[in-house]
């Protein structure tokens, strides 16, 4: 008798924990389709409120990101920039990532002067700053780049039915060993 009680709280441990890997592989399913469907449908990149994502095709400067990476970003109003913030801006239709080396004024408009590199300093306007980099996914870029290929559509399509084919295959083996359960119950 003790050794079905211990049994039954083994399997219900494991289905606790099995559900628990479902749920959280679900959502990271969810979120990662949720921002590679709105960065397909939008010609801008996904924002969520004053966050926004960037997928940095270059590496500007490698300590912040990388080509690649999922930058997370977030917008700042003018006049919120200070001097060693690291920023994403957009130059021509590359975004890029740097630090704040300093601020000047330039009559009405703020100027930026961001960190040397190989001796030349960059200065561009505040309105070009899209916002403050908050933190970054490595190459998680890359991979919603390539799913926006329709190679990438197809395999991952053929991702997602396999994963909700796993989860209807679990689900009806949980509710058949629920029901031989029930009728052992019964016999005894």
């Amino acid at each position: 008798m003790e050794n079905n009680k211990q049994k039954k709280n083994s399997i219900v441990v494991k289905k606790r924990i099995l559900q628990a890997i479902i749920v959280i592989f679900s959502l990271t399913v969810f979120i990662l389709s949720l921002i590679t469907m709105a960065s397909t449908i939008k010609v801008s990149n996904l924002a969520f409120g004053r966050t926004q994502f960037y997928i940095m095709k270059s590496s500007s400067y490698p300590e912040i990101a990388e080509v690649g990476d999922l930058v997370i970003v977030n917008r700042k109003d003018p006049g919120e920039i200070q001097a060693g913030d690291k920023i994403v801006y957009k130059d021509n239709e590359f975004y890029y990532c740097e630090t704040v080396k300093s601020i000047k004024k330039n009559n009405i408009v703020n100027k930026l002067v961001i960190a040397e590199k190989n001796g030349i300093s960059y200065q561009f306007s505040e309105s070009e700053i899209k916002g403050k980099v908050v933190n970054k996914i490595p190459r998680l870029g890359a991979i919603i780049s390539f799913i926006r290929t329709p190679l990438g559509i197809v395999i991952y399509l053929l991702f997602l039915i396999c994963i909700f084919a796993l989860l209807r295959i679990l689900v009806s083996y949980s509710k058949n060993e629920n029901a031989n359960k029930d009728d052992i119950n019964e016999q005894e």
